[in-house]
């Protein structure tokens, strides 16, 4: 316990927030160590060394290994870990767009399904338009039913009457459905790098893609397991991102951004059908139709055998092959894929389950803000997917790819409420997405948000960052206790994912799973997904379910819509059942084996679990407990039936004693003791009752301080112990039981005393430091200015960009900040006429030649504008000058930067020396730095000595840190925002400086979040 405490106070590196770090810009070894140096300081763990948008070092140039280089050689000088990314932006596959652009051999391919409708007993003809795509055949087939869409007889090749890009066939008497299938290559431009994705499931081409990703990487091979630890893959798939949203085949173009070719499209490979004819001993093309149709009972059969074809081949392609480069020189291998719902995750992997098996440390990807809920249930698949692999596997850590997308005003509370989030469904990695080298230009809106040096709050980011590493901590200690065993009905997906040629994106079974994955987290039934191809290599171990190699088991298996299963899988079921495992199945009982010529065998085995009707529990000599039903409300139907199949593993209820859905809780076991992760997913605050049949010694863990100490406990009539608790918004508690006797009960903690209390000045002192800002977005733009022109001796080679902006009084501290500008000489023009390719004018007078910013990115430029500022009325013209190069322009806004405040109508006017209230209120809407408040306070000697003295600051509205008589006594990145201040506090006057940092939204968003001190502040004097 002695080693936790302490690792816990400060979590090791290999538990602390690894970035994404986007190299975005030029790479300089100054810069490059510099932002290293300041990642350690803030308590970052490592990085992952991401190629992105704005990279201006050619990409696995000599240059660009040389900056990795002295970045894993900084990294290592500070033990902090190194993970390469395997990919020039992203999704992972082409090389930046450059592997495929160049070998279009290796682009991606889909099956197009397009559709016609035929009258027969005359000559149908239509032009079609092939549209890059090869034509494979053209079959037909008899309707006879319209209404169900259903077929008789056999399906017809009628392909030999496609010719010159005309159909022209004469069709017998009746109504036909005639359906070509394309060969169609994917899109351009969905790799955003303007190339073509990669064919995951063609070998030579990911041969093709390690060759030129990976292999240069050998040259740091003396850190491989040391500095370097792995290799990051980014979203690869069967199918990319115009198959994960759209189910035709985009074709934008300028003239019409919304085109798409005509059907529904699946995932293909070069020679898909020589390849399956070797795997499944039978020829597909007569039966393709089937793949979108309902061709009678050997449908699902077909779609199953489709599915476990394009799943093998792009795992044993795509991450079989690069997980063995890595594993061959001792790296991990990780990554994320497009992950949810289950349609689209099973269209672009079609087993996630075979992905995730093939990592190191088992990922997920998690976009913007927010967690899962009854309304929002995709949030909990792509966490629980991850986790549950890693849990079956015994594989210690669960990855994610954290907060992107976000936007710029996502705070650090914000953030809490979603990393919590992820730790309670079994995340123990966080990679923050991210940390951008440079924000210039268009990289700041590059799926922000940035977590590093431009973000107000970065001062502060060490309490984030060791906050996050607790949460690692805990969460890779000993094994995640689940009660059941969710299985995936991906199967069924197979069978029902298209109904008549159209896609089926909501089927039952996808309802079902979402639906039981809220409702079990919400009734504190802790659980895993399992797939129907791990099943059958589960252990039955007294009564439960489990897995080699894992200390994981389940008293439960939940079927949710698992009409279609394999005979394998249902003979496993039958065993755990047969030993007393309990069973429950929602929706459809299985009825349908994925093999052919099983659907008896499988009902024989269903029959024999399920002996009882709907809603009535069968129970076996075993005690094995076997329940069916569809009901209407899922998660009422498992909150009353749940009990008589499973003990809880714990409850968490209201005052009324009513089970509480918005308190979720992860429990693990391990020699430090039973550890249980109890996270409000609420912004409100929140109280409950928790209760778990664990007797031993209850200790709280703060998450925020590394501290520990005793809880109030009681033990209730079921000999359960139980602790009251208080939740603030968004807020983790952790509870650890050291297992053993009993203690007696705490009934209640000593609470201090209150002597006295001293109000603080509600006015404050008030410095905005770094400077204030102000947005100029709104320009006048003269074209070819020859007005302009002439004045500087360039006539026609001159645009002009002029603005007015108001000042009340002197300001002498004011620069003029320009992003994604250059300044540089003029072909000619400017050699003769000594002008730069912009220049600033500040009421007719020219300015100094910008310099690199000391605000916010030095990769923006300033110049220093205060001397040339009148009280009222002020003049910019920004002119930008060129002949033999491209014009270029103002492309963002400008900001004045400085010793100013701007009041409602946008006059800048001299700075506030005071403040009372929230600065963003009162003259600083827009900035983008720690506003400090300054004010003394008398504290008398009679009230120090054996007391505690506590400020409460009143409503913080940001991340505060606390400075008393110059010594930092505290920081609170979300509330409480209470500091005990007895260390710092002396007789006599007192200065109190409380410093509040917002985000970057108020600036790059020009949002107006509240932001800074409001209410009353306190001292209090505790005894």
């Amino acid at each position: 316990m002695d080693d936790f405490a302490q690792q816990f106070l400060d979590p090791p590196r290999q538990y602390r927030p690894v970035p994404f770090w986007f190299l975005n810009h030029r790479l300089e070894e100054d810069r490059l160590r510099w932002q290293i140096r300041e990642m350690a300081t803030k308590g970052v763990g490592g990085v992952v060394l991401h190629a992105r948008h704005g990279l201006q070092t050619p990409y696995m140039s000599d240059e660009w290994m040389r900056a990795i280089e002295i970045c894993v050689e900084e990294l290592g000088r500070h033990g902090m870990e190194a993970w390469l990314y395997d990919e020039d932006n992203w999704p992972s596959g082409t090389y930046g767009g450059k592997l495929t652009r160049e070998n279009p051999q290796f682009r991606m391919r889909y099956l197009r399904v397009q559709s016609l409708r035929v009258a027969g007993g005359v000559t149908f003809q239509t032009t079609l338009q092939p549209d890059d795509n090869t034509l494979l055949c053209i079959q037909a087939v008899r309707i006879a039913d319209e209404g169900s869409l259903a077929f008789q007889g056999d399906v017809r090749d009628i392909t030999e009457r496609y010719q010159d890009g005309r159909l022209r066939w004469e069709a017998p008497p009746g109504s036909w459905l005639v359906a070509l299938f394309w060969e169609c290559p994917v899109a351009a431009k969905v790799t955003f790098a303007n190339g073509y994705y990669l064919d995951t499931m063609n070998e030579e081409a990911v041969e093709a893609f390690r060759r030129l990703a990976y292999d240069p990487y050998d040259r740091l091979s003396a850190e491989f397991g040391q500095t370097i630890k792995g290799v990051f893959t980014d979203e690869p798939g069967l199918m990319i991102h115009d198959g994960f949203f759209k189910t035709q085949a985009m074709r934008t173009t300028v003239q019409d951004l919304q085109r798409v070719l005509p059907g529904v499209v699946l995932a293909w490979t070069r020679d898909f059908e020589t390849k399956f004819r070797a795997m499944h001993g039978y020829d597909l093309r007569p039966h393709l139709l089937g793949l979108v149709y309902d061709v009678g009972p050997d449908t699902g059969k077909l779609r199953a055998d489709y599915f476990r074809a394009i799943g093998t081949w792009y795992v044993e392609s795509y991450h079989g092959k690069l997980s063995l480069w890595c594993h061959e020189r001792g790296l991990e291998y990780i990554g994320h894929t497009l992950e949810e719902p289950l349609f689209k995750q099973v269209r672009t992997q079609g087993n996630q389950t075979w992905v995730l098996t093939t990592m190191d440390r088992p990922g997920l990807d998690y976009l913007g803000h927010g967690v899962g809920t009854r309304d929002n249930p995709f949030r909990i698949l792509s966490g629980k997917c991850a986790a549950s692999v890693a849990h079956t596997q015994g594989k210690p850590r669960v990855m994610c790819e954290a907060f992107g997308g976000s936007g710029h005003g996502h705070t650090l509370l914000d953030r809490r409420l979603d990393a919590n989030f992820m730790a309670a469904l079994g995340v123990n990695m966080f990679i923050p997405h991210a940390f951008y080298y440079s924000f210039e230009g268009f990289r700041k809106t590059d799926w922000p948000p940035t977590e590093f040096y431009h973000q107000p709050y970065w001062e502060f980011y060490k309490e984030f960052a060791d906050y996050l590493g607790r949460l690692s901590l805990v969460q890779s200690l000993g094994h995640h206790v689940s009660v059941a065993a969710v299985l995936s009905p991906n199967k069924t997906m197979y069978a029902d994912m298209f109904r008549q040629g159209q896609a089926n994106e909501t089927p039952e079974c996808q309802q079902l799973m979402e639906q039981v994955s809220e409702a079990l987290l919400s009734l504190h039934y802790d659980y895993d997904f399992i797939d129907d191809t791990q099943l059958p290599l589960a252990e039955v171990r007294d009564g439960e379910l489990a897995f080699p190699g894992s200390e994981e088991t389940y008293m439960v298996v939940v079927l949710p819509g698992a009409r279609v299963m394999s005979l394998a899988a249902a003979t496993r079921l039958r065993e755990f059942h047969e030993a007393g495992g309990s069973i429950i199945a929602l929706g459809e009982l299985p009825s349908e084996a994925d093999e052919r010529g099983q659907d008896e065998a499988l009902r024989s085995i269903i029959a024999g679990i399920f002996t009882e009707r709907d809603g009535q529990a069968s129970t076996n000599p075993a005690g094995g407990h076997a329940l069916h039903s569809r009901p209407k409300r899922v998660q009422e139907w498992l909150e009353r039936h749940l009990p008589e199949v499973a003990a809880a593993d714990v409850t968490i209820r209201n005052a009324e004693g009513r089970n509480l859905d918005s308190i979720i809780c992860c429990h693990r076991s391990s020699a430090v003791g039973e550890s249980y992760l109890l996270v409000n997913r609420t912004k409100e605050p929140q109280s409950c009752v928790f209760a778990c049949p664990v007797q031993g010694r209850v200790q709280e863990w703060s998450l925020e301080t590394g501290e520990s100490a005793p809880v109030v406990t009681r033990v209730n009539d079921e000999d359960w112990l139980e602790v009251e608790l208080e939740f603030e918004e968004a807020e983790a508690r952790l509870l650890i039981i050291t297992p053993g006797a009993m203690p007696e009960e705490i009934a209640e903690l000593p609470t201090p005393t209150v002597l006295d209390n001293l109000p603080l000045q509600p006015t404050w002192g008030f410095e905005a430091v770094g400077g204030n800002v102000a947005i100029l977005d709104r320009w006048e733009f003269t074209a070819r200015d020859i007005e302009a022109g002439n004045a500087l001796h360039v006539p026609e080679k001159v645009n002009t960009y002029r603005t007015v902006f108001q000042t009340a009084g002197r300001l002498d501290d004011v620069r003029l900040v320009l992003d994604d500008i250059e300044q540089w000489i003029p072909s000619h023009v400017g050699f003769l006429s000594g002008i730069r390719s912009l220049e600033v004018f500040v009421n007719g007078q020219q300015v100094p030649p910008l310099e690199p910013s000391r605000w916010q990115d030095p990769d923006y430029l300033w110049v220093q504008i205060g001397p040339y500022l009148e009280p009222g009325s002020n003049l910019i013209e920004i002119a930008t000058i060129s002949l033999l190069n491209p014009m270029h322009g103002l492309r963002e806004p400008v900001y004045l930067v400085g010793a100013f405040a701007v009041d409602e109508a946008g006059v800048l006017a001299p700075e506030r020396g005071k403040m009372r209230g929230l600065h963003t209120d009162h003259g600083y809407a827009h900035f983008a730095g720690i506003a400090r408040y300054r004010q003394t306070v008398d504290i008398p000697a009679r009230l120090l000595g054996d007391t505690r003295v506590v400020l409460d600051p009143g409503e913080v509205l940001g991340c505060l840190r606390v400075i008393v008589n110059g010594k930092v006594v505290g920081t609170r990145i979300w509330p409480p925002y209470e500091v005990d201040i007895t260390s710092a506090a002396r007789a006599g006057s007192n200065e109190i400086v409380l410093e509040v940092a917002g985000t970057v939204g108020n600036l790059y968003s020009k949002e107006t979040v509240p932001t800074g001190i409001c209410g009353q502040a306190v001292i209090w004097v505790l005894g």
